[in-house]
């Protein structure tokens, strides 16, 4: 695990992971009280998303390769349904799933120097 702490994909990506959760969080908590203008809304609706990512990310800061794998998903969730569903939200679900995409790959890539390391 010590040699997993120095490598800089990993800290960029569990940086980039709670970034992800942080803003997803008060991203949905704004969301839920502009809408609803009710608070405990906005905080179960912020504490879902965010909480996904931030578990997500705890789950791949110990496990790179199935968290990596979990974020993938995540991230590859949004943009297949720009291509199957010819949604015209490209934005939004792009904001919504390069991160957890880019995260994921991070992770997986740690993964993979780690195991080379290892032999």
């Amino acid at each position: 695990y010590n040699i997993i702490m120095q490598i800089w994909q990993h800290k960029t990506a569990v940086y980039l992971g709670i970034a992800i959760a942080g803003f997803w969080f008060i991203f949905g908590m704004i969301e839920a009280l502009v809408l609803t203008h009710n608070l405990f809304f906005g905080l179960i609706e912020g504490g879902l998303v965010g909480g996904i990512f931030a578990i997500s990310t705890l789950i791949a800061a110990r496990n790179n390769l199935w968290g990596g794998i979990i974020l993938l998903l995540e991230g590859l969730y949004p943009l297949l349904m720009i291509f199957f569903h010819k949604s015209n939200m490209i934005y939004g679900l792009s904001v919504l799933g390069i991160p957890p995409l880019c995260a994921g790959i991070l992770f997986l890539w740690t993964y993979q120097i780690v195991k080379q390391v290892k032999t």
